[in-house]
């Protein structure tokens, strides 16, 4: 299997980054699997992260201007290149499922290229921060950039959401490298013990969080067997690049 993932860089220090090397690693680590990463800005720089060696990785060399917005001038002037960059490299290497990490501007032109290719949209962040400019009378002119991002969205084949609570606990045990329950009652303290032990039992059952013994209450992040594998693998069953697993 060919897998792509998509993201402006690897050099700095971040949960996207952090999150892509483990599960690069994991795929990579199986000989079947042909595991690309396409940067857009690593200007050469190395990866602040362990990535297998097996990992193919490409600059694009688009470089746009991280001090200005997206929408600048200098910036929007890049696009038609990023683009066109983008479309040669998976038509290049064929992939059997691009994802998504970053959240810049490829996450937009994306979908509409290159469209036999099965399309992963990830978000490291929670949607909830978007609710205020979604409200009714809202006077922000963000709210018709979401009706837009809405739009683009529908175009991928799936969607990666953490709710906020999960991407707390994530961001704890990325930066902790390993934690226990206790230790998120600070970050998690709108919910009660019992919706604490409640969330960690889900995010294990979902293969995000593992502990390091045998029903051990020390925890790392994992994303072997998750949702994201799982999403990988139903949209190559449905867009019938490999035969159903269950048959």
């Amino acid at each position: 299997m060919k897998i792509v993932f998509l993201i402006d860089q690897v050099y700095r220090h971040g949960g996207i980054e952090r999150v892509l090397s483990i599960k690069a690693n994991y795929l990579a680590s199986n000989s079947k699997n042909s595991v690309y990463i396409i940067t857009s800005e690593q200007n050469k720089n190395k990866a602040c992260y362990h990535f297998n060696s097996n990992i193919i990785f490409k600059d694009l060399g688009v470089n746009y201007h991280r001090n200005l917005s997206y929408f600048h001038p200098k910036n929007v002037l890049k696009i038609p290149r990023h683009i066109r960059l983008v479309k040669q490299t998976l038509n290049k290497i064929k992939p059997d499922v691009v994802v998504v990490c970053s959240h810049s501007v490829d996450t937009y032109f994306v979908p509409f290229i290159n469209k036999s290719i099965p399309k992963v949209k990830e978000f490291h962040f929670s949607k909830s921060i978007e609710v205020p400019y979604r409200k009714k009378g809202a006077k922000s002119k963000k709210k018709y950039f979401l009706y837009f991002a809405d739009y683009v969205e529908k175009k991928y084949n799936k969607l990666i959401v953490l709710n906020k609570d999960e991407a707390k606990v994530l961001n704890i045990g990325i930066k902790k490298q390993k934690f226990k329950a206790s230790e998120l009652s600070e970050a998690l303290d709108g919910l009660t013990p019992r919706q604490r032990t409640h969330l960690i039992a889900k995010m294990k059952e979902s293969g995000f969080i593992r502990p390091l013994k045998e029903s051990g209450r020390t925890y790392y992040v994992s994303f072997m067997n998750n949702f994201l594998m799982r999403s990988l693998i139903q949209v190559l069953e449905k867009e019938n690049f490999i035969p159903p697993i269950n048959q």
